[in-house]
């Protein structure tokens, strides 16, 4: 009958610190390294060398001051992989660590490392998380990431040690920063290849993997974080790199193939939640729960910027609708920003326990337009407040925009029949009647402790809609920075033949001005008029060009604007939107740029601008000809520099510090959790995680076929812009296009 193998019996470590550079981070990691040594441990500082002289009168201070100090100073400079050779050779009995002197360290993590390495015969080295340590990454998986705001090393290393107690998990390579390596298998592997990476970089890649062809396992210790400021002490250039990498494919032909199938699969991303999860557990700031569509736009603008406004002061998690039944939770951005898919019938349970562990106590809820029931109640479910704010006009109208099927303003009639004649008209709508709409509406939302709008014009116009709700007039968190920083409108004057370029930005549909843009254009070239109109984003379809009047420059990411202007240098901006904007996110970009700028009178707009200079009003139904009249006079000179903006009552003026002064002052959120037992909800939170992964993983599948999808549609969209193509596509009726947009994209 076969026994099983007696463990090994683990032994002391040697923790080795090469030293070269960086004295503040050197002292930070000896001080850590001191305050949490283990008796029976030995601390090796070998100064490679170093050209500052006050960092080592420092180490020959500290050493002295210090009997568990082994100070070592090599007369020439050895690099980093013959200085940590050289440590390694010292104690052939012990184990060794090793860590760069730009690390810091907490709790018992020698202790929690040497428990992993010796967890298993072959475990060969050990690796804990940290901030900066590519596939040992934490929050974000293969990147360098700051400490979440107000957190310190002590308080994520508790995090992790409580979340992922004993787990680990198997990798390809170790990483260097914070390394453990058992004696039994340093004895059998050697040591560092220094013939081969010269002064550092690739060394501990190339043992890892020389240690995996031996039978050896390289693990990651979920269950302990090391803080790494990243480059300080001996530092790496591009040449150093190159040369590396180079140097590991020629010894491990398949180290990158094995390294990304590592990053594919990404088997520690569970552990990576559970301690976000756990910091907001033994957070002592609110945690909120932000539940809206999953449509993008200035919504999930909105909910970013608040999330970045309350940071440091409150957590925010994100909960949307996801394809197939599921809900997808997206951690705050400082904790990763990761996203886990729930479904809403298997997970259900499992959902509320996360939510419950993570300690969420304040719900609010940014919109409801295709947003599950069950989601909708969950303030219910967990026995939290919520709040409102409206984005549009879904809660009044499930037009949302309130214009009817042409597109158009509907002018908000009061006749309710008018209302019903409208929704019983295609596209068809979620509503049967308004009146019952609207009943439903008031019942939910009359539970919400506040029910905010981002502007008078759309707070009163709610109201008219839902005359027993009443809106608070608040303006997102970035009015106060444009109150504050924006710089002031210059209206640069033209050349004698140089056209006026009026810029128009994002993405236009109908009821944004789509037509009214491209008719203007055709107006300008029918009048000869010295106008350009740049539109900085695309189309509900394929715009005439005019003759080169009109220049769609596709889509662009945020940080791209400014490039952008900068070629464009236009003079005045235009948002001719024939709908009552609530806020207005692009108005907030051009205001930011310091454009003059020409606003619809409706909405929230003409609020916006009141009092700003070089600002101008046209009416929301203007035609193209009185459009293009008033650019071409605004290009003479001939137009006044003041706005034509309605005036608002003290009353109802927003307040545009709110977000950062009185959003939580209000309400003082307390940490009342329902908590289950420890280990039960660990438990259950782990098996949630592991299956909504699983599932992930699923969804990345559907979600590629979605992107092919895209890419025909942009396709399809780029050939139809031709301007040969146009007499045929104007032909082709909108609706057919909106069939055809919605079977290729699915």
């Amino acid at each position: 009958m076969s026994t099983l193998p007696t463990p090994p019996r683990p032994r002391p470590v040697d923790i080795i610190i090469p030293v070269y550079k960086g004295l503040e981070e050197t002292r930070l990691c000896l001080e850590s390294v001191l305050a949490t040594l283990p008796a029976a441990d030995g601390l090796i500082v070998i100064d490679d060398h170093s050209p500052d002289p006050a960092l080592v009168a420092y180490l020959k201070d500290r050493a002295a001051g210090d009997r568990r100090i082994r100070l070592l100073h090599n007369p020439e400079n050895l690099g980093f992989v013959g200085t940590v050779n050289r440590g390694m050779a010292l104690e052939p009995e012990r184990d060794v660590l090793l860590l760069n002197s730009d690390t810091e360290v907490a709790g018992d993590w020698v202790a929690r490392l040497r428990a992993a390495a010796y967890a298993d015969r072959r475990i060969g080295t050990v690796t804990p998380f940290s901030n900066n340590a590519t596939i040992c990454s934490w929050p974000r998986f293969c990147q360098d990431n700051p400490l979440p705001p107000g957190l310190d090393v002590a308080g994520v290393d508790r995090a992790f040690a409580a979340a992922n107690p004993g787990l680990s998990i198997d990798i390809p390579t170790g990483v260097g920063f914070a390394f453990y390596i058992r004696r039994d298998c340093l004895d059998e592997v050697g040591l560092f290849n220094a013939e081969a990476f010269g002064k550092g970089y690739g060394e501990e890649n190339d043992f890892c993997r020389r240690a995996h062809h031996r039978g050896w396992r390289n693990v990651l210790a979920a269950d302990t974080f090391v803080y790494h400021s990243g480059n300080v002490s001996f530092g790496v250039n591009q040449e150093r790199l190159d040369s590396a990498m180079r140097q590991l494919l020629a010894l491990h032909p398949d180290y990158r193939r094995v390294v990304q199938l590592h990053i594919n699969q990404d088997p520690a991303q569970n552990m990576r939640w559970r301690a976000a999860l756990g910091i907001l557990r033994q957070s002592a700031l609110p945690v909120l729960l932000f539940v809206t569509h999953n449509h993008g736009g200035g919504t999930l603008s909105h909910v970013h910027e608040l999330a970045k406004a309350l940071e440091g002061r409150a957590w925010g998690l994100l909960l949307t609708p996801g394809p197939r039944n599921t809900a997808v939770v997206t951690l705050p951005a400082s904790l990763g920003g990761d996203a886990l898919p729930f479904d809403l019938e298997q997970d259900w349970d499992g959902l509320l326990d996360l939510l419950r562990y993570a300690g969420v106590n304040r719900l609010h809820l940014h919109h409801m337009l295709g947003v599950p029931e069950r989601l909708l109640d969950l303030p219910e479910q967990l026995s939290i407040p919520f709040d409102f704010t409206a984005h549009d006009f879904h809660a009044g109208c499930p037009r949302v925009m309130l214009c009817g099927p042409g597109s158009r303003y509907c002018g908000q009639p009061e006749e309710r029949a008018l209302c019903d004649a409208c929704l019983a008209q295609a596209p068809k709508t979620e509503a049967g009647d308004i009146t019952s709409w609207r009943a439903a509406m008031v019942a939910r939302l009359s539970r919400a402790e506040r029910l905010f709008a981002p502007s008078a014009d759309t707070a009163n116009r709610l109201k008219r809609m839902l005359p027993a709700l009443s809106f608070r007039a608040i303006p997102h968190p970035d009015a106060q920075g444009l109150a504050t920083n924006a710089p002031p409108p210059l209206l640069r004057p033209c050349g004698t033949t140089e056209p006026l370029r009026i810029l128009v930005l994002g993405a236009l549909s109908r009821a944004k001005g789509a037509d009214l843009v491209e008719a203007t254009a055709r107006e300008a070239a029918r009048g000869d008029l010295p106008l350009e109109i740049h539109l900085l984003g695309y189309g509900y379809r394929p715009l005439h060009r005019a003759r080169g009047r009109l220049t769609a420059h596709g889509r662009y990411h945020p940080e791209e604007i400014a490039g952008h202007l900068e070629r464009i240098a236009p003079h005045v901006a235009w948002l001719p939107a024939g709908w009552p904007e609530t806020y207005s996110y692009t108005l907030s970009e051009v205001m930011a740029a310091g454009l003059p700028v020409v606003v619809s009178d409706l909405g929230a707009p003409p609020e916006r601008i009141l009092g700003r200079p070089l600002s101008w009003v046209l009416p929301w139904n203007v035609d193209a000809s009185t459009a293009a009249a008033f650019f071409g006079r605004l290009r003479a000179g001939e137009i006044p520099a003041s706005p034509e903006a309605p005036a608002l009552s003290p009353q109802s003026t927003p307040r545009v510090d709110f977000y950062r002064e009185g959003y939580l002052a209000e309400v003082f959120p307390e940490k009342a959790r329902a908590r289950l037992p420890e280990r039960e909800i660990g438990e259950l939170i782990g098996q949630a995680l592991d299956r909504a992964g699983a599932r992930r993983r699923r969804l990345q599948c559907w979600g590629d076929l979605k992107v092919v999808r895209q890419r025909i549609w942009r396709s399809l969209i780029t050939l139809l812009a031709h301007p040969s193509l146009f007499p045929l596509v104007s032909r082709i009726p909108v609706s057919f296009q909106e069939r055809l947009k919605r079977l290729i994209k699915g």
